[in-house]
């Protein structure tokens, strides 16, 4: 997210060029005027003030050019590592192709995973109150969990009075109710 929010940023500078330049001017402006204050309120003379936040600030020109260099996006640059990148594929298709397809694997496990945590664990259940569901099942020795029959599941339903609803969940054999 930040890396569009700074490709934005760079387009938009590209886009308002004067803009920027013009506020670039007057924020540097205000920093010489700053200084030039500080050093008047220590007791120089404002010749002498003046050409002290000169020297203090630097040089004008190069500053504005760094500040270019750091806020714009240059379509030079851009086309500069396309061929680049274009080239290093040419000398070794093995390694590119080889790259190419681990990127891709890794983003489609990405995806998997977080689409699999997404439906499991972040989005919530599709009943309207689902931290009163409950898992019911029958229990005897031999098999402490053991599956609900059909027919034990519709006499389950037919004598409930404990739970607010008995429904069948899953497979075939697996029900739940709703606690009251």
């Amino acid at each position: 997210m930040r890396a569009l929010g700074k490709m934005l940023r760079k387009l938009a500078a590209l886009t308002g060029r004067m803009r920027f330049d013009d506020e670039l001017d007057e924020e540097m402006a205000f920093h010489k005027e700053q200084i030039e204050q500080e050093l008047r309120d220590r007791g120089m003379s404002a010749v002498e003030a003046h050409y002290a936040a000169m020297r203090q600030f630097g040089n004008s020109t190069r500053m504005k050019e760094r500040s270019n260099d750091v806020v714009r996006f240059r379509l030079e640059t851009v086309t500069q590592d396309v061929r680049f990148a274009a080239r290093q594929m040419g000398r070794n298709p093995g390694f590119a192709l080889t790259a190419v397809l681990m990127l891709a694997l890794g983003m489609g496990v990405s995806t998997a995973i977080f689409g699999f945590v997404d439906a499991a664990l972040i989005e919530p259940l599709p009943y309207a109150q689902p931290n009163r569901l409950a898992a019911v099942d029958e229990s005897e020795s031999a098999f402490p969990r053991s599956n609900l029959s059909r027919y034990d599941y519709d006499d389950w339903k037919r004598m409930n009075h404990s739970l607010a609803s008995l429904d069948v969940y899953g497979g075939r054999d697996i029900c739940c109710g709703w606690v009251r």
